[in-house]
This record gives C-alpha cells, structure tokens and sequence, in this order.
C-alpha cells in the first residue's frame, strides 16, 4: 500500500473518531431530558355498537282527506281520544292556524310577565343571576341541537328579561305588545277556514308524528328473550311507513334499546346493572339505563337496556349507533410510550432533581395508547400527580444522574 493511500485511510478514521466523540459529546450536553406532569382525570370504558329501540306503539292511522295541522309535540303524554291534530281544507288555513298558536303563546308570556305594580317586589340581584344562569342553560342547549330545547330555554329567558325591565322600571306593562300582537292574531283568524275535523288517538300515552313502519316488528313483551340473531334481524329491515299512517302512541314510560356485544366486552355487565347510554346521532343526552337481559345463543350475545324515562327525542329514536360506558375510571393517565418494566414490574422513571427514580403504576384501566394508573398518595413508590414523568433519556435505571 503506497503513502498516499495510507495517508487517505488515516484521515478517513481519524473524521470518523471525531464525529462520533462529538456525537456523543452533543448527546450528553445538548440532548436534555424532557419530562410531562402527572395528571389525574376520569376516563370511560366505552362501547360502540349499533342498537334497535323498541317501544310499545300503537299506530295512528286516518284516511281523512285535509291537511293535517298537528297540535302536540313529539313525547308530550295524550289522552285516550285526545285530539293529536287537525284537519283544514287548505294548507294556507293551517299555516295560519300554526301562526295563531305561536301568537297566542308570546301573548301569554306577556301576561304572565304581568306589570309593574306586581314586579316591584321582585329582587333585581337574584333576577339576574337567574338571568344569567338562563344564557347559560340556553347557550347549552343550542349546543346539543336539540330544537325543542332551544325553544324552551329561549321562552324561559325572554319571561326573565321581561320581567327584569318591568322590575327596572324601564317600562310598566306590556299592554301595547299584547294589544299589537293580539291585533295580529285576530287578522289572521278573520283570513282562515275553519277546522274541517281532528284524529284523536285509540289509547293513552306519548305521542308521535311519525311512524316508521318498523313498530311492531318484534313483540315489545318478549324483549328480554331477544336473540342475537334476531337484533341482527331488526337491525337489517327497512323502514316502511304506511300509507295511511300519521304518527303513533307509545305506551307506557318503559323502552328497550336492543343490541348485540362482543364476547369480550359482555364480562363487563351483569343484569341489574346501571349504565349510560350515548345516542352518537341524536340530541338527546346522555341516558341512565339498566341492563334487562343478557342472551347468549350460538349465532352471539344479545344485550337488552332498560329505560324508564321519555322525553320527544327518544320518543323518534329506532335504528342508533350508541356509546354504552360500561364503567369509569378516575386516575392518572400514562402514555404507554413512557412505561418500562423492571423485573417485571410495570412503572414509569420520574425526574427527582437530577435524578432518575423508577416509580411503579397501579393499572386499573388499559385502552389503546395508555393506561390509568390509581391514585394512592400513601405509597411513595408509586406514581403520584405532579410528578414529571420523563419522555426521553437513554439507559435509565433507579439512580440514574440525568442532566
């Protein structure tokens, strides 16, 4: 090997010893450790999975020529024979009827309001903070979409603010109001045909103004003993509403909402359990139910929830995707990017001054991505909140100085 060639390889080793001496060199000084406070909060152990409600229903059928004008709200209780809706001869008569009711409405929260002679003993203070607290509850309400709340909330916080400028003295009565749009209201009657007839419902309960064509479709008094296969069934047919069909009464408070669990998530429940139900697609909030049955069969295992409550949002529901929180769980949630095991302890290293301390975690809950660990302030080898976790470092152990 000649001089020149020598000269090349020695040059060549002696970059490569000092790029890796300065590697390292910039690793250990320039390479700081990154760590992430310990936090508690409070995660769900949810399932998703697709569900078929099941009230008992009974159709409202008419073959009554006009149009329908329906004078109860989805989920409002009704009478046996209670009038549901009216007929006129005209869709312009009943628009106008509709108009009339609105009118008749804002008239009486006017009255209700009163004047200043009765509003003068109310406490302005406390009148506000109802105020506000009615924004907030409104705010909420536009939120979840949920259109007939919006609606009550927005009549609620119109009541307040008026009753808050007769307390103020801003003004003393709502006598021109009445009269404007009492006015109104009796224009609009002059120019409306007369109600042509009305449907009245065959028996008591909450009504509907729709059916599905699904009611019915599986025995309301056997759903404890659904089968898989069946859920699957329901959760395959096809809504077809009849012809003549213009809306429906549930009977009773009670409903059932149907669906079929992997075998690995059915451990969780057991009858007369407590549970909440999310509908993904609905406004409707969150739902307390009671696991009815649980039904294994060889095609799977059919889960049936209990609901003792109605209100006009669960009242429509049929076909849902929902969430079920099978359980809830407060702790410290840890990445499982930062867990180690040392003999075979599971745990995480925390920075203590310019220490490295292996800290031991409770599992009490696993999902994808990270693990909750539980929070007991009594054992200082566990982790505990506000410690900083570190992200980073290469070789940790017990001990370790870290920069």
């Amino acid at each position: 090997m000649n001089v020149a060639v020598k000269r090349i390889l020695t040059v060549l080793v002696s970059l490569f010893l000092i790029s890796y001496v300065g590697y390292q060199g910039y690793s250990a000084l320039y390479n700081p450790i990154v760590t992430m406070r310990a936090n508690s909060g409070t995660f769900e152990d949810v399932i998703k999975t697709d569900s078929f409600v099941l009230h008992q229903e009974t159709v409202i059928n008419s073959d009554k020529d006009g149009v329908i004008d329906y004078v109860r709200q989805d989920g409002e209780s009704v009478a046996k024979n209670g009038e549901v809706a009216g007929l006129y001869k005209t869709e312009q008569d009943a628009e106008n009827q509709r108009k009339i009711q609105l009118l008749q409405e804002q008239i009486n929260q006017y009255k209700q309001a009163g004047n200043l002679a009765n509003a003068e003993s109310i406490d302005i203070d406390v009148l506000s903070s109802e105020i506000q607290k009615s924004f907030l509850e409104l705010s909420e309400a536009a939120d979840s979409s949920n259109a007939d709340s919006i609606v009550t909330k927005k009549t609620d916080m119109l009541s307040l603010l008026n009753k808050k400028q007769l307390a103020t003295g801003e003004i003393t009565d709502f006598n021109a109001e009445i009269s404007a749009l009492q006015k109104e209201c009796n224009s609009l009657a002059e120019n409306t045909g007369a109600k042509i007839g009305s449907i009245s419902t065959p028996v008591a309960g909450y009504f509907v103004s729709s059916a599905d064509g699904l009611e019915n479709k599986y025995n309301y008094n056997d759903a404890t003993s659904i089968t898989a296969s069946e859920v699957k069934k329901l959760l395959s047919a096809k809504a077809t509403p009849g012809s003549d069909a213009i809306g429906k009464i549930i009977s009773g408070y009670e409903s059932y909402i149907v669906c079929n669990l992997d075998t690995n998530d059915v451990y969780k429940f057991h009858v007369g359990d407590t549970v909440q139900l999310r509908f993904i697609l609905s406004a409707q909030p969150q739902v307390p139910v009671t696991v009815a049955a649980i039904n294994k069969s060889d095609a799977g295992v059919a889960v049936v929830f209990k609901c003792t409550m109605m209100t006009g949002t669960l009242a429509t529901l049929r076909k849902q995707t929902v969430e079920i929180v099978a359980d809830t769980y407060t702790g410290i949630k840890v990445l499982d990017s930062v867990i180690h095991v040392i003999d075979g302890t599971k745990g995480v290293f925390v920075r203590n001054g310019n220490i490295a301390e292996f800290k031991k975690i409770d599992s009490i809950y696993s999902a994808a991505g990270y693990t909750v660990s539980a929070i007991d302030a009594t054992k200082d080898d566990n982790l505990q909140i506000y410690d900083e976790v570190i992200e980073n470092g290469d070789d940790l152990y017990d001990g370790k100085v870290i920069k």
